[in-house]
């Protein structure tokens, strides 16, 4: 699945980040630059979705983490203090907890 499939799938909007990949942006939306805001991202291998959270605190996420592991994510990369991750979602994605 491509990121503009899921997009559709998802009702949610695109853009091209700095980069001029597509993306799709999340918080916060005032964001002057496509980096400084949560992001859904092709990780680059027609597989999988990257995730990247920037989050203030460890508490955020290990809260965020908690939700994304159980719905099948594998954490790549995380630093605290800014507590930025990056998580990747196979492509076949599944509705999450309830």
């Amino acid at each position: 699945m491509k990121i503009a499939e899921f997009a559709e799938r998802f009702r949610v909007k695109t853009q091209f980040d700095s980069c001029g990949e597509w993306i799709i942006p999340g918080k916060p939306y005032k964001a002057h630059r496509p980096e400084d805001r949560n992001q859904i991202f092709d990780h680059g291998d027609d597989e999988h979705f990257g995730v990247s959270l920037l989050l203030t605190t460890a508490r955020q996420w290990r809260n965020a983490a908690k939700r994304l592991l159980a719905v099948g994510m594998t954490v790549l990369q995380t630093a605290i203090p800014k507590a930025l991750c990056s998580l990747i979602l196979p492509t076949k994605v599944r509705d999450g907890p309830h």
